[in-house]
């Protein structure tokens, strides 16, 4: 892929995750009262998140950076952040992954939640976790 078509792609992409932002934005909207004014504070963050983005173009090596950018910072909440949040993760961990899968060619990278009903003993959640997760090793 050439180095137009890779940063068109990449801010095709960001485009999505902000028209993402603006629908949790606009569900947002739908909560808000006078009586809530975190919701009010946190619909105007959500709605604007992602309005100013600064790209770097380092022709002389073919590469596009995003320099600065306005967010909202609620990654639960926005896609935007959400993404943002992920590719950092990713930049931060992948050496290590590809060391690991490099030493053994025959494990496979996966990604697994594990989620239980709350309850009132944290311990037994926790021992049941624990448990199902070892059942599913084997």
């Amino acid at each position: 892929m050439g180095f137009l078509a890779f940063n068109m792609e990449r801010i095709a992409r960001y485009g999505g995750l902000k028209n993402r932002s603006r629908e949790m934005a606009a569900y947002i909207k739908d909560m808000r009262s006078p009586q809530r004014p975190d919701i009010n504070k946190l619909h105007t963050n959500v709605t604007t998140c992602a309005d100013y983005l600064v790209f770097h173009d380092y022709y002389t090596v073919d590469q596009l950076r995003l320099v600065k950018a306005f967010t909202c910072k609620k990654h639960l909440l926005c896609p935007f952040c959400a993404a943002r949040r992920a590719a950092k993760a990713v930049e931060k961990n992948i050496e290590r992954v590809t060391t690991v899968l490099e030493s053994d060619k025959n494990l496979k990278p996966v990604m697994l939640t594990l989620t239980v009903k709350n309850g009132d003993d944290l311990q037994e959640r926790f021992l049941h976790l624990k448990s199902s997760f070892q059942r599913l090793q084997q």
